[in-house]
């Protein structure tokens, strides 16, 4: 993504999972409806997730190029899972906030780390859904209520994701 277009996407998937959680909330979701917007919310997080990690690598100086899998085999960035990103984002954090963070010309050097132990689990809860909802897809809806609790589950993880610090930062220094 281009500068300020990390910005406009986690906007745009804030206002987006906000408008989903009201409409679920409220009971204005189609039940009929509720996986695809389940599916676009991940799928957005997942690239929104991957560009911020892209953009916190290119300003620290950490290579972007190559990453090992869960089998020790190399991956670009581009082709990492979203478990994969959420591991190597966990494994990087105290680099990432030493080289990235604290700086002398970042605003964000206040931030001890990019994600804290909390983010860490919010992101591991988002991926479990994720894995359900494309993997396991009768799990995740099972029945009806189990249908709307994932959603919701997914839709309140992703909203908390993106209000941390990580998300905060890229957005202020990207745009």
């Amino acid at each position: 993504m281009n500068k300020g277009e990390i910005t406009k996407a986690i906007s745009s998937l804030k206002q987006d999972v906000a408008r989903w959680l009201t409409d679920v909330d409220s009971g204005r979701a189609r039940l009929t409806l509720l996986e695809g917007i389940a599916a676009k919310a991940v799928n957005s997080f997942e690239t929104v997730l991957r560009e911020s990690f892209r953009f916190c690598l290119e300003n620290s100086g950490i290579s972007t190029n190559q990453f090992t899998d869960q089998v020790g085999k190399e991956k670009p960035l581009d082709k990492l899972t979203l478990g994969e990103i959420i591991y190597h984002l966990k494994a990087k954090n105290t680099d990432l906030a030493r080289r990235f963070l604290m700086t002398p010309t970042t605003e964000a050097r206040r931030v001890a780390a990019l994600l804290t132990k909390e983010d860490i689990e919010t992101l591991s809860k988002i991926n479990e859904l994720r894995r359900l909802l494309h993997h396991h897809r009768e799990q995740f809806s099972e029945d009806e209520q189990a249908l709307i609790k994932n959603s919701k589950a997914m839709l309140m993880a992703i909203s908390k994701a993106t209000a941390t610090a990580l998300f905060q930062i890229v957005a202020r220094l990207q745009g």
